[in-house]
């Protein structure tokens, strides 16, 4: 069944949110504060691993770095753009359109929640890949992998934050959804460049909601999301 990749990956965030959400009613506030700190830490070394890995290659014996001026300029048009469309407070709206439905007004933390999460859980190059080989070749594996990842790094999240970031589920089934069902459309200009490129932008993106996080840093993530546009546009154009 196309597209099972994804509803497995919806349902497993769902379910470590519920996991979560128990975990979190036996936990003391000073206990919370200090794992979100943690929580923090863990997701900023997420986005230095992943960023190793895809932007340093050895050639010759020596260690090079790939593709940084692309990213750079793809960052700078892609928070200029963000910025200026305020991309952030739609995440925002939503999030407070979620919290009413579900009427978690004294929640404080979860419009936050749901951003965190709906923005780490989408940026990754597992998620366009997966939902391409779901949608092509009915293979869903790599989303089975991805659903195990994002169910436990989840139930953290939801132990701290609240319910909201058990709803990037949602996030997440529209998202790659929408990749599978237009996977043979996109899927012979999604080159491995491009994916590795879309990596670089993502762990940078991941390090910045870890800094948030456990360095009490303000950047405003959702309005880099238009880098990875841009990304995309420039290496198809190949012009840097």
């Amino acid at each position: 069944m196309i597209g099972i990749g994804t509803i497995v990956n919806a349902f497993a965030i769902f379910a470590g949110g519920i996991i979560g959400l128990m975990i979190k009613r036996g936990i003391p506030e000073q206990v919370k504060e200090t794992l979100l700190k943690i929580m923090g830490l863990v997701i900023f070394s997420m986005g230095i691993l992943s960023l190793i890995t895809n932007g340093i290659s050895l050639e010759n014996g020596k260690l090079v770095s790939k593709g940084f001026v692309l990213i750079t300029l793809s960052l700078v048009f892609g928070v200029v753009v963000g910025e200026l469309l305020n991309i952030e407070k739609r995440f925002v709206d939503l999030g407070k359109w979620f919290r009413k439905i579900f009427r978690q007004d004294e929640d404080n933390r979860f419009v936050e929640g749901f951003m965190v999460a709906s923005i780490l859980f989408c940026v990754g190059a597992m998620g366009i890949v997966g939902s391409i080989n779901d949608g092509i070749n009915g293979d869903p594996s790599l989303l089975y992998t991805k659903a195990i990842l994002d169910g436990v790094i989840v139930i953290m999240l939801t132990s701290t934050y609240g319910v909201g970031a058990s709803l990037s589920g949602v996030s997440v089934l529209v998202y790659q959804g929408i990749l599978t069902l237009f996977s043979f459309a996109i899927s012979s200009y999604v080159t491995e460049e491009i994916i590795g490129n879309i990596s670089l932008v993502g762990a940078l993106m991941i390090m910045c909601i870890g800094s948030n996080l456990f360095m009490d840093t303000k950047i405003r993530v959702g309005n880099i999301l238009p880098a990875i546009l841009f990304v995309v546009l420039f290496t198809m154009l190949n012009i840097f």
